[in-house]
């Protein structure tokens, strides 16, 4: 009995401990429990900390987005401000310029008013004491009446503007050298051939100087085109500005934009095909038809197709064009063939062979070509109802030194420019407008002399235009 009571005892010991050991086991599964539920809720709180970051970090992105926009709206602001305070500037310069041009026509007015009285002076002196001189237009008018219906009518030159002094100074260089070639024979004084075309003959004349031609550098020409995003639709200075803040420096990497693209590509397809005609008008519409850029441009042409022209006329519009002047570059040689009608009738044969220079890759250089000398070929090809193409590329420097000079000359006529830009100043030279008395005498009389000074006359402006081309190349260049 005493054993079984111990093994009871024992027993019961063991159960209760055993029963100690559940409740323990118990405790730690609800602290197990506790502990997974802790740890699930740091989880939970980690998650949400993660998923702030997410949301300050997205907050952060916008903030420096928004201060971004802020700091372009800014400099758009200031580029703006910059803008107008130009365009004010502009304008108060265009004021001052109009007032200057106002002041300058009031002087021209009341110059105008004294020359008009001194040529009125002048030539009531001249009719009294010269009565010989009217009889003698008055003979050559009935004696050319032909010529007239057919040609338009000789205008003496004291009567087309030339002041007198300078008609006084051409008369005398008129008369010394009509006494000096009498009896002489064209092709015994200036050197040249008959030539015979199929519209009849006219007079050849050959010379070449030697010119330092210098043009803009292909490379440095397309590179200074290309860097100037103005030259597409919808950019001006301040786009210009904020898209080369953002990389697109040339008109190059505007292929990549998204607006400006296409548009860069057409350009830049011109450009590749040196489609002159295409190039030029595409300059001229964005900026005008004198814009430095057109000068690089023609860097990029061929220097043999540039034809330098310039021609001599009986005066007004719908008369005769009586010496043509062509001059093309070869090398460091201006090689000049002049085109001169030994009478009237010659005209259509030196319209001819002029036309005979041009072909389709031809790039015109004048001096004020576009306004006189282009228009006034074209009436005399209507006239004959001949054919021709006139419609070419054209580079007239009347507007790209008005440009360059204006400033620094009294004017831009071509004898100022040669002078100031040169150092050349005419001997014995024939003004323009003074041709087509000194022709008129040459018909009448059969000398030569007065054509002597009206064949210098044309191919010294050909080699002057053809100097002024290059020194606007080196200028801007």
């Amino acid at each position: 009995m005493v054993e079984e009571e111990k093994t009871n005892i024992e027993f019961d010991k063991i159960a209760k401990r055993l029963e100690e050991i559940r409740d323990k086991i118990k405790k730690y599964e609800v602290l197990e429990r506790e502990t997974r539920d802790t740890i699930k809720g740091y989880e939970n709180i980690e998650r949400k900390i993660r998923d702030t970051i997410k949301v300050l970090k997205i907050i952060e992105r916008v903030i420096r987005d928004t201060i971004k926009g802020y700091e372009i709206i800014e400099r758009k602001i200031r580029d703006t401000i910059k803008v107008l305070e130009i365009i004010e500037r502009v304008i108060r310069d265009t004021i001052k310029g109009y007032e200057i041009i106002e002041r300058n026509i009031r002087d021209k007015i009341k110059e105008y008013e004294v020359m008009e009285r001194k040529i009125r002076e002048e030539y009531e002196i001249i009719v009294r004491k010269t009565p010989d001189k009217i009889k003698e237009y008055e003979v050559a008018e009935e004696e050319g009446k032909e010529v007239e219906e057919n040609y338009g009518k000789f205008i003496p030159s004291i009567l087309l503007g030339s002041n007198s002094r300078e008609y006084q100074e051409a008369e005398k260089l008129k008369q010394k050298l009509v006494e000096k070639y009498e009896g002489m024979k064209l092709e015994d004084v200036i050197e040249g051939e008959e030539l015979k075309t199929s519209e009849g003959v006219c007079y050849h004349i050959e010379s070449q100087e030697i010119i330092n031609l210098k043009i803009i550098n292909p490379e440095h020409a397309r590179k200074k085109i290309l860097s100037d995003l103005k030259l597409i639709n919808g950019i001006g200075e301040v786009t210009e500005h904020l898209l080369k803040e953002n990389g697109y420096k040339t008109i190059d990497d505007l292929t990549e934009h998204p607006r400006f693209g296409s548009e860069a590509k057409r350009f830049l397809d011109i450009m590749d095909r040196c489609d002159a005609s295409q190039i030029i008008d595409w300059i001229g519409h964005r900026f005008s038809k004198s814009h430095p850029l057109i000068l690089y441009f023609s860097g990029l042409l061929n220097k043999e197709d540039f034809i330098i022209f310039d021609i001599e006329t009986m005066g007004p519009s719908k008369s005769p064009i009586i010496l043509f002047g062509v001059a093309r570059i070869s090398g460091n040689q201006i090689l000049i063939s002049q085109y001169l009608l030994r009478d009237i009738k010659e005209e259509p044969a030196a319209l001819t062979v002029f036309l005979s220079h041009i072909d389709e890759d031809s790039v015109f250089i004048t001096f004020n070509g576009r306004a006189f000398d282009v228009p006034y070929i074209r009436d005399r090809l209507a006239y004959y109802e001949m054919r021709g193409d006139l419609e070419k590329p054209h580079l007239d420097l009347l507007y790209f030194s008005r440009r360059a000079w204006k400033e620094q000359f009294p004017d831009c006529k071509l004898n100022t420019l040669e002078k100031y830009l040169f150092g050349i100043e005419r001997k014995d030279d024939v003004p323009s407008d003074l041709v087509p008395e000194f022709y008129e005498t040459y018909m009448r009389t059969k000398n030569i002399g007065p054509l002597i000074p009206i064949i210098e006359h044309n191919k010294q402006d050909l080699v002057t235009v053809a100097n002024i081309f290059s020194k606007l190349h080196e200028e801007w260049g």
